[in-house]
């Protein structure tokens, strides 16, 4: 080719081959063009070199989507005149238009230069040929020619052109842009105007789904706004002096420890408070919640009844009563502790009791714990112990189920219940707890806190026959033989023979696991069960976002010297953290994260038979320790009462504490003191659950 040769570039539809079916069809109109012409592409091809006939060009060009020239002469001496076709015309097929004898090549005037060439190239930008240059040799003339015939060409009306005139011979083999639908979001005005939208509809709805995600931020944010009931923004203040930024790093939790509230009736107020929510100290004995959520409340106290007199044993309201509070109000039943059990000596009249409850509590809501009975011959409550902590901020994906029992008696099968006191199931809407079956079905895999508590009558001692009240937990109908509640110690008289008691374990159960509370054996002449409440908690998810760590062992025991308590087995075990843990052989629990832990123990006393004297120095003591210290006073279990007879010395005692560890913090319990005559510690059972880590715990 000589240097004053010239090319014109061709973009038509017959060049694509986006998709088979199109590809298939263009090829087949080409191939048919190029046979009208075989005669002159024969005679051209002989004064030329290369491949023999455009059909191997257009195979070669084809195979090896490479450009391919095609002279002008072999299309029937013409050439086109226009540089570029809309998105449209790749995809139809004008020549079948029956409006239209269009055709992709119709636009072909005649040339004076037979020499020139044409270009073909799959929907890629058109450029002339790399190695040669633009031809100078087109006049002025002739390049109008081209241009009045490019712009007479016949075009369909609906059809969006971007046209760009050839202007001088340098644009001819220079490059030119794809075609360009003017209506695409991706042309540079519509996509500034697309971005400008979208970006702030994507920000403001990240923003919406933070705040609609928690309940509490949520309400926050309609106070705010303004959407909300009421024009009182105090909740956007800081509550009780907490932040609330902190709020959201901490899990709310507040313990209270009273060395001696003895006989005064009314409120309980406290000593000092361990708490890890910002030093938080209210200024009475109630505890207010800062956000609504789902709260566990428990109160533990030892109980001094004292001995009887006559005078006493004739009065049936001859007893300790107190009551876990809402807005000053009692609990009535599910709320009620209640203890009447006296010694025959003034060294046998202690026990430690208590009650766990899972509580839906609004923000503001304060809970305290009411003294409304005491005994005149007792030395009242010391060593109690009131916590309330967080489990949840909100309703969605939490999991509460509490029902309460008015009288089961000595009814020998599943406890069933009156009335629900709380239940949520956040993952569907069928009630997780059956009051006619007595039976809670847990809706998803996780660990679950377990309450049962409830007040024994055990009856008059003494009596011949060995028989006690053994209440037992099921799972899937099966007894967990380690999780029993056993009492046997009759009373003095039959005023005197009441206490209330029970157990606290963390399970970890799969989806539809049933838990249930089944009445083993029952002591005839007592009034059996009355006032029992059972409480089911999700305290975390199974291999969700944030890790769990749970951990019970349990101690068959009997054990009756002073150390270290260790475990036959540990029955629950979730350790998503693969660090810490309960060492069962050393009775050790070993925190993995800095957060907030549950730490629940329960044993049965066996005190040995009665009636006999014991010294001052006589009782059964253990405390709960952190890293090898005891807890004095809000860790202590104690037990000093002693059976009227050689049958009847069963009680169970024990406590739970809320306690922020730090990582690596080890958890243990520790016997101090023991009884001679008595058989001692059995059937113990040690959990610790982690609640919540730290945030920063947890962003690690």
């Amino acid at each position: 080719m000589s240097a004053d040769q010239d090319l014109l570039s061709l973009p038509c539809g017959l060049c694509d081959f986006s998709t088979p079916a199109t590809g298939q069809a263009n090829m087949a109109a080409m191939v048919e063009l190029l046979k009208l012409h075989q005669t002159q592409i024969h005679q051209n091809n002989a004064q030329k070199s290369g491949p023999s006939s455009n059909s191997e060009k257009v195979e070669e060009w084809i195979n090896n989507s490479e450009t391919v020239y095609i002279d002008p002469s072999d299309l029937g001496g013409k050439e086109t005149t226009y540089k570029a076709l809309s998105e449209a015309a790749l995809y139809e097929n004008p020549y079948n238009s029956s409006s239209s004898s269009y055709h992709p090549l119709s636009d072909i005037g005649t040339s004076t230069s037979r020499s020139d060439q044409l270009q073909l190239q799959p929907r890629r930008n058109i450029r002339g040929d790399p190695n040669q240059p633009p031809s100078s040799n087109r006049s002025q003339e002739q390049l109008r020619s081209v241009s009045q015939n490019y712009e007479n060409r016949p075009r369909e009306p609906e059809r969006d052109f971007v046209y760009e005139e050839v202007q001088n011979q340098h644009s001819r083999a220079g490059p030119f842009p794809e075609p360009v639908n003017k209506r695409s979001c991706f042309s540079k005005k519509w996509f500034i105007m697309c971005t400008a939208i979208l970006i702030p509809l994507a920000g403001l709805l990240s923003v919406g789904c933070y705040f609609y995600s928690d309940e509490s931020r949520w309400e926050s944010l309609k106070i705010l706004l303004g959407l909300a009931d009421g024009n009182d923004n105090s909740s956007l203040r800081p509550r009780f002096g907490i932040d609330l930024e902190q709020e959201d790093n901490l899990v709310f939790s507040v313990c209270g420890f009273s060395y001696k509230q003895g006989n005064k009736l009314g409120q309980v107020t406290y000593d000092r408070y361990f708490s890890n929510t910002n030093g938080f100290e209210p200024e009475t004995g109630a505890v207010a919640a800062p956000s609504e959520g789902i709260y566990l409340v428990n109160f533990y106290s030892h109980i001094d009844s004292g001995t009887p007199t006559f005078q006493t044993i004739q009065d049936p309201k001859d007893f300790y009563s107190a009551y876990i509070r809402l807005n000053g109000e009692n609990l009535e039943f599910e709320g009620h502790l209640k203890s009447s059990l006296v010694g025959n000596t003034e060294n046998q009249d202690d026990v430690t009791t208590g009650r766990n409850l899972v509580l839906h509590l609004n923000e503001g809501d304060e809970v305290d714990v009411g003294l409304d009975k005491v005994m005149p011959n007792g030395a009242g409550l010391t060593h109690s112990s009131f916590c309330m902590v967080e489990i949840a901020r909100s309703q969605r994906n939490a999991i509460y189920s509490c029902g309460f029992k008015s009288t089961h008696g000595n009814k020998i099968g599943v406890v069933t219940y009156d009335r629900h006191l709380t239940n949520r199931n956040g993952f569907g809407n069928e009630e997780s707890l059956d009051l006619n079956r007595g039976s809670f079905v847990a809706p998803v895999e996780g660990v679950y806190l377990i309450n049962f508590d409830t007040h024994f009558d055990t009856g008059r001692g003494p009596t011949s026959k060995d028989d006690k009240f053994n209440v037992v937990f099921r799972k899937n109908g099966h007894i967990l033989e380690q999780v029993s509640i056993r009492t046997s110690m009759h009373g003095s008289d039959d005023n005197h023979d009441d206490v209330t008691t029970g157990r606290s374990i963390t399970l970890h159960l799969k989806t539809d696991d049933q838990i249930d509370v089944f009445v083993e054996e029952v002591i005839p002449v007592g009034a059996g069960l009355t006032h029992s409440s059972f409480c089911v908690t999700l305290i975390h998810l199974v291999e969700a976002e944030i890790p769990a760590s749970a951990f019970c062992g349990f101690m068959s025991g009997p054990v009756n010297s002073e150390g270290v308590l260790t475990y036959d087995r540990v029955f629950t075990r979730v350790d998503e953290y693969y660090y810490g843990g309960l060492n069962r052989q050393t009775g050790v629990f070993k925190a993995p994260k800095k957060g907030t832990y549950l730490v629940n123990f329960d044993t049965q006393v066996d005190s040995g038979p009665g009636p006999r004297v014991t010294s001052k120095q006589e009782y059964y003591s253990a405390y709960i320790r952190k890293n090898g210290k005891q807890l004095k006073f809000e860790g202590h279990v104690k037990s000093s009462v002693v059976g009227t007879d050689g049958f009847h010395v069963d009680v169970i005692t024990g406590r739970s504490l809320v306690l922020h560890l730090m990582g690596s913090d080890e958890i243990d319990i520790e016997v101090n003191n023991v009884m001679v005559d008595g058989k001692g510690f059995y059937n113990a059972t040690f959990c610790v659950t982690l609640i919540r880590a730290d945030k920063d715990e947890i962003e690690e």
